[in-house]
């Protein structure tokens, strides 16, 4: 599987983490790891910070209570916006994992995608398990 990130060689991409990191060791294996020319950055995104520096942002299931105002300061930027939560998908985040039958899948949000300006590729929609339109 491809993707394009549209980035040039040896720029990074900048993941932020949104509310508790339970994936700590997961997200420390891709740290400073090529991908698609570029490099991966991934830090911890406080309440007053900047949101604009990112060009993609994971919300932690401890945010569900707070999910909505942080949809609606990420909604104005070209930001992917990826969840691990049900109901995450029907709320407005671009990707949701989810966990089915022991294993790692994701569905995702065409709509809010699409509004963004973000064009998922053909190949990472053939994988999903769900697709909202």
């Amino acid at each position: 599987m491809t993707a394009t990130t549209g980035c040039k060689a040896n720029e990074s991409i900048k993941l932020g983490i949104w509310g508790l990191n339970q994936f700590d060791d997961t997200f420390d294996k891709f740290k400073g790891k090529p991908f698609d020319r570029c490099f991966l950055e991934i830090s911890e995104i406080s309440e007053s910070q900047s949101l604009d520096q990112f060009q993609a942002v994971f919300i932690s299931i401890s945010e569900k209570a707070g999910l909505q105002e942080i949809l609606a300061r990420l909604k104005p930027l070209p930001v992917l916006i990826i969840g691990d939560s049900p109901g995450y998908m029907q709320a407005g985040v671009m990707i949701n994992l989810i966990q089915r039958d022991d294993k790692l899948g994701f569905e995702i949000n065409m709509k809010i995608a699409k509004a963004a300006g973000l064009k998922i590729s053909s190949q990472l929609l053939k994988l999903a398990s769900d697709i909202q339109e």
